[in-house]
Protein backbone atom coordinates (compact mmCIF):
# COMPACT_ATOMS: atom_id res chain seq x y z
CA UNK A 1 0.00 0.00 0.00
CA UNK A 2 1.40 3.16 -0.61
CA UNK A 3 1.04 6.61 1.73
CA UNK A 4 0.28 9.56 -0.40
CA UNK A 5 2.98 12.58 -0.11
CA UNK A 6 0.88 14.29 2.80
CA UNK A 7 0.54 11.25 5.27
CA UNK A 8 4.37 10.25 4.46
CA UNK A 9 5.29 14.06 5.95
CA UNK A 10 3.15 13.54 8.74
CA UNK A 11 4.47 10.37 9.56
CA UNK A 12 7.75 11.49 9.57
CA UNK A 13 7.67 14.61 11.63
CA UNK A 14 5.61 12.66 14.07
CA UNK A 15 8.39 10.33 13.86
CA UNK A 16 11.02 12.87 14.67
CA UNK A 17 8.84 14.68 17.36
CA UNK A 18 8.27 11.74 19.46
CA UNK A 19 12.39 10.60 18.71
CA UNK A 20 12.60 14.24 20.18
CA UNK A 21 10.58 14.05 22.83
CA UNK A 22 12.28 10.90 23.52
CA UNK A 23 15.64 12.76 23.79
CA UNK A 24 14.89 15.17 26.08
CA UNK A 25 13.36 12.89 28.23
CA UNK A 26 16.88 11.66 28.92
CA UNK A 27 17.86 15.27 29.64
CA UNK A 28 20.48 15.03 27.11
CA UNK A 29 21.19 17.51 24.61
CA UNK A 30 20.93 17.52 20.67
CA UNK A 31 24.06 17.09 18.68
CA UNK A 32 25.89 21.15 18.89
CA UNK A 33 25.05 22.80 15.40
CA UNK A 34 27.43 25.27 14.48
CA UNK A 35 27.26 28.96 14.03
CA UNK A 36 29.73 31.14 11.83
CA UNK A 37 29.97 34.72 12.34
CA UNK A 38 32.22 37.88 11.42
CA UNK A 39 33.18 39.90 14.72
CA UNK A 40 30.47 42.98 14.81
CA UNK A 41 28.16 40.97 13.32
CA UNK A 42 24.87 38.70 14.52
CA UNK A 43 22.37 36.06 13.51
CA UNK A 44 18.53 35.64 14.91
CA UNK A 45 18.27 31.74 15.59
CA UNK A 46 15.13 30.42 15.57
CA UNK A 47 12.76 27.73 17.64
CA UNK A 48 9.57 25.64 17.74
CA UNK A 49 9.25 25.99 21.11
CA UNK A 50 9.36 29.00 23.94
CA UNK A 51 12.55 29.25 25.05
CA UNK A 52 12.81 29.19 29.27
CA UNK A 53 16.69 30.64 29.20
CA UNK A 54 19.98 31.00 27.25
CA UNK A 55 24.15 30.40 28.40
CA UNK A 56 27.15 30.90 26.72
CA UNK A 57 30.47 30.30 28.04
CA UNK A 58 32.48 33.36 26.61
CA UNK A 59 30.59 36.80 26.59
CA UNK A 60 33.90 38.57 25.53
CA UNK A 61 33.39 36.57 21.95
CA UNK A 62 30.02 36.82 21.57
CA UNK A 63 26.74 37.75 23.85
CA UNK A 64 23.08 35.82 23.38
CA UNK A 65 19.95 37.94 23.90
CA UNK A 66 16.37 36.48 24.19
CA UNK A 67 14.17 38.77 21.60
CA UNK A 68 11.07 37.04 21.37
CA UNK A 69 9.49 33.73 22.99
CA UNK A 70 10.84 31.96 20.15
CA UNK A 71 13.71 33.80 18.50
CA UNK A 72 17.45 34.58 20.20
CA UNK A 73 20.03 36.70 18.87
CA UNK A 74 23.63 35.91 18.88
CA UNK A 75 26.10 38.99 18.07
CA UNK A 76 29.81 38.67 17.75
CA UNK A 77 32.32 40.36 19.81
CA UNK A 78 35.98 39.52 19.08
CA UNK A 79 37.41 36.60 17.24
CA UNK A 80 37.56 32.95 19.27
CA UNK A 81 35.06 30.19 20.19
CA UNK A 82 31.92 29.74 22.72
CA UNK A 83 29.48 27.41 23.12
CA UNK A 84 26.02 28.71 23.28
CA UNK A 85 23.39 26.82 25.30
CA UNK A 86 19.54 27.18 24.66
CA UNK A 87 16.70 25.57 27.22
CA UNK A 88 13.32 25.33 25.27
CA UNK A 89 10.16 25.06 26.50
CA UNK A 90 10.20 21.07 26.97
CA UNK A 91 13.54 21.36 28.97
CA UNK A 92 15.65 20.59 25.11
CA UNK A 93 18.55 21.94 25.52
CA UNK A 94 19.98 22.87 21.57
CA UNK A 95 23.96 23.69 21.67
CA UNK A 96 25.39 25.91 19.27
CA UNK A 97 28.96 26.26 18.99
CA UNK A 98 29.82 29.77 18.03
CA UNK A 99 32.51 30.30 15.35
CA UNK A 100 34.02 34.00 15.45
CA UNK A 101 36.63 35.80 13.24
CA UNK A 102 37.69 38.89 12.71
CA UNK A 103 36.53 41.34 10.07
CA UNK A 104 38.67 41.84 7.70
CA UNK A 105 37.14 43.98 4.91
CA UNK A 106 38.43 46.97 5.26
CA UNK A 107 42.05 45.48 5.21
CA UNK A 108 40.83 43.32 1.99
CA UNK A 109 39.15 46.46 0.90
CA UNK A 110 42.64 48.21 1.10
CA UNK A 111 44.95 44.83 -0.16
CA UNK A 112 42.63 45.16 -3.37
CA UNK A 113 42.95 49.28 -3.88
CA UNK A 114 46.24 48.93 -3.74
CA UNK A 115 47.26 45.98 -6.19
CA UNK A 116 45.00 48.03 -8.60
CA UNK A 117 47.02 50.75 -8.49
CA UNK A 118 50.13 48.49 -8.56
CA UNK A 119 48.60 47.53 -11.72
CA UNK A 120 47.63 50.80 -13.42
CA UNK A 121 51.19 52.19 -12.55
CA UNK A 122 53.66 48.84 -13.45
CA UNK A 123 54.01 47.50 -16.87
CA UNK A 124 51.86 44.61 -17.20
CA UNK A 125 54.85 42.22 -18.22
CA UNK A 126 56.83 43.36 -15.51
CA UNK A 127 53.83 41.97 -12.98
CA UNK A 128 53.38 39.16 -14.16
CA UNK A 129 56.96 37.97 -14.66
CA UNK A 130 57.22 38.73 -10.77
CA UNK A 131 54.26 36.98 -10.01
CA UNK A 132 55.32 33.89 -12.15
Amino acid sequence: MRMSPFFHRAAVATAVECLLAAWAATGQTLPPREVSLVAGRGELLQFERDIQRVAISEPKIADAIVVSPREVMVNAKGAGRATLIVWEGNSLQGQFNVNVVSDTSEADAHRKATQAALQATIPEGIVAAANG
